[in-house]
């Protein structure tokens, strides 16, 4: 009886220290708002969206696409996404090139791009953050997008 005890009182205190020690899951990269709600987009590719001055601008739900095209001036600022090379405007988050860097999500204009950031993710990071009237003079090539 005291042997089973004891087995059973290991048992649990495997078990406890195996709940306690494990891993948490790693937050979901931050990627795209809605700009009318304010909430995450957890899946572009399923996610309203509307066409609006040559972009295309994504929502959590039907509801605030109907906000927002009752009043496209004050949301779509809020959901202009840069590419963090170029500085120019992605015009499709949900088609563009990404990487994931310290938990954010950068999206890319362009396929040319990508590589460049992942080469220096720090420095294209931190560009982002303090952005300049001339931000990036090595990239040059030309956009028909």
């Amino acid at each position: 009886m005291k042997t089973t005890a004891i087995a059973l009182f290991v048992m649990v205190a495997l078990f406890a220290v195996t709940v306690v020690a494990q891993p948490k899951k790693p937050a979901a990269p931050k990627g795209l708002t809605c700009p009318v709600s304010g909430e995450a987009i957890k899946d572009l590719k399923k996610a309203p969206s509307v066409q609006y001055e040559g972009r295309t601008i994504y929502f959590c739900c039907k509801k605030c696409v109907g906000e927002f095209k009752s009043n496209p001036a004050k949301y779509a600022p809020k959901q202009m996404v840069r590419c963090p090379v170029s500085g120019e405007v992605v015009k499709d988050p949900g088609k563009a090139q990404t990487s994931v860097y310290q938990g954010k999500v950068y999206y890319f204009c362009c396929a040319k791009c990508k590589p460049q950031f992942d080469k220096e993710p720090a420095k294209f990071a931190k560009q982002e953050e303090t952005p300049t009237s001339n931000q990036h003079e090595e990239h040059n090539h030309s956009h028909s997008h």
